[in-house]
């Protein structure tokens, strides 16, 4: 009669146990993710963001240094207006031939100084013109065409450019690019392309982590700044 008490009492020691332990577990990760997190922004400080129109795209003001093949790692500055090179005012400039140039890394040229860009370059070669860099790491023509109708086209350019490369053909027809997240694609139909502007997390989700458990860490990584693992 004296002993069934103690039954309980157990019970509820090893209950405690569990939550403190629990509880311990839940702060350690907490404190590890949030170290993380500072590490990483301070360490690899990202340049794009997720957009809900074009899948990603350069966030304003943005900086970092990329290594390239020669060892050196130059400044990749993203100026207040969301691209790579001089912040070009929408109102034309009188006198000055003005052109915009589409294109993904190649355009972007992460691994090179800013002055050594094409664009750079171009700009420099006569002085009445003036050379918008539109280029976005990860782009496929599909986005390029929407940047160009949805933003560019009011800068009225002269001429543009766009830059072509054999993967956009894949990147077009893609609604994911690994690491980033989702994206506008085109599909061939009998009538021709059409593209696809609309474009959800979840199945971006599904494709990266088929797994459950894994899938909350995508998640959480991908919600809360996932351009990082490919900025």
């Amino acid at each position: 009669m004296g002993e069934k008490p103690e039954k309980p009492r157990r019970l509820k020691t090893w209950l405690l146990k569990l939550a403190v332990l629990f509880v311990a577990l839940a702060a350690a990760i907490l404190i590890v993710a949030i170290a993380l997190r500072i590490y990483s922004d301070h360490r690899y400080p990202k340049i794009r963001e997720l957009d809900d129109a074009l899948g990603w795209k350069h966030v304003p003001g943005s900086s970092r240094a990329y290594q390239n093949e020669d060892g050196g790692a130059p400044s990749t500055a993203i100026n207040d207006d969301g691209h790579r090179g001089p912040v070009c005012p929408i109102a034309r400039t009188p006198g000055k031939y003005r052109v915009l140039a589409l294109g993904d890394s190649f355009t972007e040229g992460t691994q090179v100084e800013e002055k050594d860009l094409f664009t750079s370059r171009l700009a420099r070669s006569a002085p009445d013109l003036e050379v918008i860099n539109a280029g976005v790491g990860g782009y496929g023509t599909v986005q390029q065409y929407l940047a160009l109708r949805d933003r560019w086209l009011a800068y009225s350019p002269d001429l543009v450019i766009v830059m072509f490369f054999g993967n956009d053909l894949a990147d077009n027809c893609l609604p994911y690019y690994a690491g980033i997240g989702p994206r506008p694609h085109a599909v061939v139909e009998s009538g021709g392309v059409r593209i696809v502007e609309s474009f959800r997390d979840d199945a971006y989700l599904r494709f990266c982590m088929p797994a459950p458990f894994r899938s909350f860490l995508i998640r959480h990584c991908y919600r809360e700044g996932a351009t990082r693992l490919a900025s």
